[in-house]
């Protein structure tokens, strides 16, 4: 129990505070910059930011280029090859053309971005000049100091002048001279030993007239000049700080001085002006004063986060970020949102702050692990209230202060509740008495709260709330109401505006009334908006109202919620809005409003400011001058209208008025690099004429980016639009590159923009125009000339239309008579056509006529075969021949159905159907798809759902196949859910809900409509044709009912809702003894595992964890994949004698499964998987009969695929013959010039060489060599007539279609090798044993066939298992890389190459039994074969997606085999 409400009761009411300092006291905080390491050397001289943002160092062995991320080095190079000129770099400045100029210790240097070097101007290439300092003059000219010569260098005509500086007064020749450029004064020189001169040019000659007369300074030796309005500051080597103030030309030295307020050092080396205050670079630190230099306060490596105290260079970029170089390094540097006072600036006997408020006339008191603190206004120090002044005191941690005038309550950790008298300093216990309603009933008290009348509410631990007089007497405690949900542990306390109080607890928001002597729950969890899962204790721990009557509600672990409530205090709406505001943490400590309306949130991971009425916020960390970032729960408070403050572990923190109101800046942003194709775009300084120029070849172009904040880079987040092109923005997250990829010709303007951690987004941030050229067919000198051409056309036309007017008379009689004729011809086609037509629906008839007779000849007598008396083997034997007869009288039915639509008679084929089985099957189809980006998938139908329906079921699975898909295709993440229930009426409903882009309401009457998406970005994003809920709408209402698009439950996505009024078949009863357990947070699994259950005849419970099977025996327990591994562990070891089953994605990796205390239940969950667990057994299959070795010679197989390489063998070896194995038909040929086969088996589709051309050059090598014709056998996937002629014609001797089993193939041996096959030799087989759908269900094709795989077990009669394990291995490995290069072949859009992969996958997918597969692989090949299309997208997807399930449905398929063996 200690630990608990350590962890949740620390509170910190904070307080106003009153702090004796110097004049000057800033805020800031300082920290090692991360571009330090990447730079040249470790000392910067120099900083600047240039006009795109980015920041330019310069240091003694080089010039660095940061934008936040990447550091480009220059070092001094060879110059004519655009390297920096040798010598010191004195820093870097940009003129008003945007030009960026390098001076270094031997020349001026342009930066040329577009080529990132820098050029020499003419005017220094064979100067021999030792430049000592520099300064930008007006009209862009640079001035220099070589020496006691002034050089003025002229960038617009490119000349230098060199000019001596003649110097008044001398005292001696000048030591050293620094250069600065004054509004007020123009060009000034400080001279070592002489004095400040003011500068000119006047003609050619320099004029320098001394502007003060100050012995001290003229004694100076200079070694940095700064000019501030009205002032310049001089920084000297050893004789401190001068002030010249211009307007009185009066001097001030400022010497070094042992106060905390003087200057630390006499060594100025740096001067920076910030608009507040003077920056001071010392030998010993950095001084700042906003006081004209008569105080300062100092920073240096001991008080602060600066790398050294020597401070060689003081910057502040656009950002308010300061860049402070030192001896040891960068710094970086901002102004801190808050002060914190601590046990380091205090007399405070403890750090850690528990309670705090604030008496009316200003008293401080602070609750801390040594007892209570207190200070009188205008007083330096703290006094204290323990054991050691009060020794009633038994517990020195003070958890609540509620503080008046003369009477403070104190409220301890388990001590109890004590009065202190202020004036008297008596300190008196509050009657403790669990068993007395006039008395408090715990010992810990987390809260207090003075109420009108001096009346106190007590929140306690585990003790409920007792309501307490002034004078001490307990008037009543009141203990949570039962049945309901109000916990007696509480946290918070908050007085309403109505006047009644809010009382946060373990559980929720409970509301004491005016009188005080009832709690009633508030609404809370029923009417949560967004789909959150809550925890079943919420742990409510700060309580807040916003300017309105909105009520912020923070928790312990599930973040910060919103209560929207109307003027009459009426809940409307509860939503969590820590993702929306992107929380960097989901503990809240505090919550407390500013003077500005503001509310500032306190966490584990620091603070965040929330404007209630957009709900923009910012956060803020250890980088805004937070002496820590961890915050004691409840530990904030504030003063109406003043400060805001939080306490934890190190102290108060204190927010005062104007750091609450700290000006929000927009990010710059600017380029970093453009590249085209594999070529880099040069990017000029001044974007404003630029634009990025492509041709139409260039396919794709990649610009990266930058935003110029540089206080945390890696957060800014940033968007991009391409205007002309599309209106939304496209979030990046903090990716800082975008690509632009095969866009049409024209003109676009490509808009970045950025939001960092010190503002909102600026969407204006920048611009880059993009022009894309035509290719020249379409381009305007193209299209002149074929404007040109069409007028030279017209104009012959023209000239022949005269000609030919006579000849047109003549020819109009004759057409007369050819229209008359044509006419009759168009009556007698006609009439053929219509006959044609009536002779394919009466051949269509015929034939569906001709096969159903047998057809059903052959189901019938299946039906009656399973009716006696048979072997389990045979049992399913025959149910797999009846279950095919099923599916091939499906498959003609559809055929017929197809010539129905055309002819628009389609009609409905009703059967008894079970519908819960016909959506759990394609549910579980879509859970692969679904699963693989990232979606859940559940289905929920109704327990009431008892009966089969009477329907057409194959149109029923078409219109749920068709909404599941658009959901999956149309959702980016969260889940999807399907329910299935009975109206009042007894019609069937049926709904599919997502999360994702939703149908907007405008769209909603045209949606139905053929070919129709809600608006074009839709097709171009996610594909399709717009037919798919125009169908299911069309076959919704040919069975009676609707389909219907609806308001989404949780406001976001699409719901669609189908009503079908079915007639209600037989109902069942099932009953069953078997409880099952559910563990889970997930809402949504728990209602359909609970909903299947319940259907299946099972009892569900609801546990919590597992200490809970102590109390809930269960026969099965459900856990869910994503529970802790303690949670886990946990259940194993409390359920160790009950069935275990995993809840887990079909991807799912958990290395559970293959422990095996536990059985997979993959999601979504269907009844047939959920009772295969909860029933788990393994059938055991009779053994198989095995043929004998009959044969013998010496075979060449030429086949490519790996899998039929393997099954192939291990049949002819099982028939005693040899087998060499070519991989190609090149290799084919060259294996048959080197041995003596007796027979070749030939597949037709092989790269390099196929099989056609093989037996081609086969039998022109037996003709030149006149030898025995060897038989060659056409082995191929394809049944098709004109790949038949084909083989015939190139030299073929017979045809075998795969795939084949052993018998087909002995049989096929012995006709070619004159050799008798083994009579009555067959494969046995096997049907599914783990498919526990209804029969009654329409049939559809399996993903396997089974019998095809125990037929490859059955190949070799020893080795059976290892051989099916083989083939399996090597189809597994085989698949992904062969659907690689049916991606490949479709994206080249050759259709040739396409139909060779589709057949190639096709064989290899025909010979493992992946019967789905193979025929859609099938249909794709015929497709790319007759020119349609190659393959799209779409239906690659759709490849995939089968591909993925055939590979789970092998696996399973093994696992079963492993049972078994």
């Amino acid at each position: 129990m200690q630990y608990s409400m350590r962890k949740l009761c620390l509170f910190l009411w904070a307080f106003s505070l009153h702090i004796s300092a110097s004049p000057y006291s800033p805020d800031l905080i300082f920290w090692q910059s991360p571009a330090a390491e990447k730079l040249s050397q470790s000392i910067v001289i120099d900083t600047y930011q240039d006009s795109t943002g980015a920041l330019w160092f310069s240091t003694q062995e080089g010039l660095n280029r940061y934008d936040g991320k990447k550091v480009e080095t220059y070092q001094p190079n060879i110059v004519s090859r655009g390297g920096i000129a040798p010598g010191l770099i004195h820093g870097v400045q940009q003129d008003s053309y945007g030009r960026l100029w390098v001076v270094t210790q031997t020349a001026i240097q342009e930066f040329v971005p577009e080529t990132r070097q820098f050029k020499t101007p003419d005017a220094f290439k064979n100067a021999q000049i030792n430049i000592d300092d520099f300064t930008l003059g007006p009209n862009g000219n640079i001035w220099i100091l070589i020496k006691d010569k002034v050089g003025i260098y002229i960038p617009l005509t490119d000349q230098l002048l060199i000019r001596e500086l003649p110097l008044a007064n001398t005292l001696g020749p000048p030591t050293s001279i620094k250069l600065i450029f004054s509004n007020e004064a123009g060009m000034l020189a400080a001279v070592g030993g002489v004095g400040l001169f003011s500068v000119s040019l006047a003609g050619s000659s320099i004029v320098a007239k001394k502007l003060v007369s100050d012995q001290a300074l003229d004694k100076a030796q200079p070694n940095v000049l700064y000019s501030t309005p009205d002032t310049i500051w001089i920084g000297t080597v050893r004789a401190g700080l001068f002030k010249v103030n211009l307007l009185d030309e009066s001097v001030t030295q400022i010497l070094a001085g042992s106060s905390q307020l003087d200057l630390p050092s006499n060594q100025i080396i740096a001067i920076h002006y910030d608009g507040n205050g003077l920056w001071v670079g010392t030998g010993r630190g950095l001084a700042i004063s906003t006081d004209r230099g008569r105080t300062f306060h100092v920073y240096s490596n001991f008080n602060s986060g600066l790398n050294d105290d020597p401070v060689y260079s003081i910057y502040k970029t656009s950002d308010q970020t300061y860049w402070i170089g030192t001896y040891s390094g960068l710094a970086q540097g901002r102004k801190s949102v808050t002060r914190t006072v601590s046990r380091s600036n205090s007399n405070l006997l403890d750090n850690t702050i528990n309670a705090v408020d604030v008496s009316k006339d200003g008293t401080l008191w602070l609750g801390t692990e040594s007892g209570a603190s207190f200070r009188r206004p205008g007083e330096a120090e703290f006094q204290f209230v323990n054991s050691t002044s009060h020794p009633t005191l038994t517990d020195e941690t003070i958890m609540a202060i509620s503080a008046t005038d003369d009477l403070v309550w104190l409220g301890t950790f388990e001590g109890g509740l004590y009065r202190y008298e202020v004036e008297d300093k008596n300190l008196t216990p509050i009657n403790f008495d669990p068993s007395s309603l006039n008395a408090l009933h715990a010992r810990g008290v987390t809260a207090l709260l003075t109420v009108k009348n001096g009346i106190l509410i007590v929140a306690t631990y585990g003790g409920g709330v007792s309501v307490v007089s002034p004078s001490g007497t307990v008037l009543r405690t009141l203990r949570a109401p039962e049945g309901t949900d109000i916990s007696d542990t509480a946290f918070s306390l908050l007085e309403d505006k109505s006047g009644e109080i809010l009382i946060g607890h373990e559980k929720g928001v409970a509301v004491l009334s005016k009188d005080y002597k009832e709690l009633q729950p508030l609404e809370f969890e029923s009417l949560l908006t967004n789909n959150v899962s809550l925890p079943e204790n919420l742990n409510i721990v700060a309580l807040q109202h916003s300017s309105n009557n909105d009520l912020y509600v923070g928790t312990f672990q599930t973040g910060l919620f919103i209560v929207r409530r109307s003027p009459q205090m009426e809940v409307i709406s509860v939503s969590n809005i820590s993702r929306q505001l992107k929380l960097p943490s989901l503990s809240i400590a505090g919550i407390q409003p500013d003077s500005a309306g503001n509310l500032w949130i306190s966490h584990n991971k620091g603070l965040s400011q929330i404007e209630p009425a957009t709900l923009n916020i910012r956060h803020y960390n250890s980088k805004f001058g937070l002496s820590n970032t961890e915050f004691y729960v409840g530990s904030s408070s504030h003063i109406k209208g003043g400060a805001v403050f939080f306490g934890g572990t190190n102290g108060v923190a204190i927010l005062d008025g104007t750091a609450t109101k700290e000006e929000q800046v927009l990010i710059k942003m600017g380029l970093s690099s453009i590249k085209v194709m594999e070529r880099f775009i040069p990017i000029p300084n001044d974007l404003s004429n630029f634009a990025l120029e492509l041709e139409h070849k260039d396919t794709i172009a990649t610009i990266e980016f930058f935003g110029a904040e540089y206080v945390a880079p890696d957060e800014i987040d940033y968007a991009y639009r391409i205007a002309g092109l599309e209106d939304e923005w496209i979030m990046r997250g903090n990716e800082r590159t975008v690509s632009l990829t095969t866009l049409p010709a024209g003109e676009y303007t490509l808009e970045l923009a950025a939001k960092g951690t010190l503002g909102g987004w600026n969407w204006s941030a920048l611009t880059l125009p993009v022009i894309v050229s035509p290719p020249w067919w379409a381009s305007t000198t193209a299209y002149i000339s074929y404007i040109t051409g069409l007028l030279l056309i017209i104009m012959l036309s023209i000239w022949r239309y005269n000609a030919n007017i006579q000849n047109s008379r003549r020819r109009e009689f004759e057409l007369g008579e050819r229209v008359k004729e044509r006419t009759i011809d168009l009556e007698r086609a006609k009439i053929d056509a219509e006959a044609a037509n009536r002779a394919k629906s009466e051949f269509l008839a015929v034939m569906s006529h001709e096969i159903r007779t047998p057809l059903h000849g052959m189901i019938g007598m299946n039906e009656l075969l399973l009716k006696t008396r048979l072997t389990s083997q045979q049992t399913r034997f025959g149910q797999a021949a009846l279950n095919s007869g099923k599916t091939l009288l499906h498959l003609i039915n559809e055929v017929l159905d197809i010539a129905k639509i055309e002819a628009e008679r389609i009609e409905l084929d009703e059967i008894d159907t079970n519908l819960v089985a016909l959506i759990d099957e394609v549910c579980y189809l879509q859970g692969e798809p679904a699963q693989r980006k990232g979606l859940k998938i559940d289905f929920i139908p109704s327990p009431s759902i008892n009966s089969s329906f009477s329907c057409d079921a194959q149109k029923v699975r078409q219109i749920i196949t068709n909404l599941i898909g658009n959901a999956i295709k149309f959702t980016d993440s969260g889940r999807i859910i399907i329910r299935l229930w009975l109206d009042d009426d007894g019609d069937v409903h049926f709904s599919v809900a997502d999360t994702g882009i939703g149908i907007p309401e405008d769209a909603r009457g045209h949606i139905f409509d053929k070919f129709t998406q809600a608006d074009a970005s839709t097709t171009r994003k996610y594909g399709g044709t717009g037919l798919g809920l125009t169908i299911s709408r069309n076959f919704a209402l040919l069975m009676g009912g609707d389909l219907s698009i609806e308001e989404p439950e949780r406001g976001t996505g699409t719901l669609i809702r189908v009503k079908l009024p079915l007639k209600h078949g037989d109902q069942s009863q099932p009953t069953s003894s078997a409880v099952v357990g559910i563990v889970t947070e997930d809402n949504i699994l728990a209602d359909s595992i609970d909903s299947h259950g319940r259907l299946l005849g099972f009892s569900c419970l609801r546990l919590s964890s597992a200490a809970d099977l102590l109390e809930h025996p269960v026969t099965a327990l459900i856990a869910d994949e994503v529970l802790s591994k303690i949670e886990l562990d946990a259940l194993e070891e409390y359920a160790s004698s009950t069935q275990l089953i995993l809840a887990s994605p079909i991807r799912s990796l958990s290395s559970r499964l293959e422990n095996s205390a536990w059985i997979g239940l993959h999601r979504p969950v269907t009844s047939a998987a959920l009772y295969e667990a909860i029933t788990a057994a393994s059938p055991t299959d009779d053994p198989e009969v095995v043929p004998a070795k009959r044969y013998s010679g010496l075979v060449l197989v030429a086949e490519d695929n790996p899998v039929n390489q393997i099954l192939v063998n291990e049949i002819l070896q099982g028939l005693g013959l040899s087998v060499v194995i070519a991989q190609n038909g090149k290799e084919t040929v060259t294996a048959f010039g080197q041995r003596r086969f007796d027979l070749i088996l030939m597949d037709c589709q092989m790269p390099v060489l196929d099989g056609f051309e093989a037996t081609k050059q086969i039998r022109s090598i037996e003709a030149r060599n006149n030898s025995k014709r060897i038989p060659i056998v056409a082995l191929t996937a394809s049944a098709s007539q004109d790949e038949y002629r084909q083989a015939m014609a190139s030299g073929m001797d017979d045809f075998m279609t795969k795939p084949f089993n052993v018998s087909q193939l002995e049989e096929k041996v012995a006709e070619i090798m004159g050799r008798p096959a083994i009579p009555g030799h067959k494969l046995s087989s096997t049907p599914s044993a783990s498919s526990t759908l209804s029969a009654n269900m329409p049939l559809e094709e399996p993903l396997l066939d089974e019998q095809t795989l125990l037929a490859i077990k059955d190949i070799n009669p020893e080795k059976g298992y290892q051989l099916l394990l083989k083939v399996v291995a090597t189809f597994t490995d085989q698949l992904p890389k062969m659907l690689d290069d049916l991606a490949q072949q479709a994206g080249k859009n050759d259709k040739e190459a396409t139909r060779k992969a589709c057949h190639a996958l096709k064989s290899m997918s025909l010979n493992i039994g992946a019967t789905q597969l193979s025929s859609a692989l099938a249909h794709h090949e015929q497709q790319a074969k007759t020119g349609a299309k190659a393959l799209s997208a779409e239906e690659f997807k759709h490849l995939e997606s089968t591909a993925a399930l055939t590979l789970q449905a092998l696996d399973c398929f093994i696992k079963q085999q492993d049972s078994t063996t």
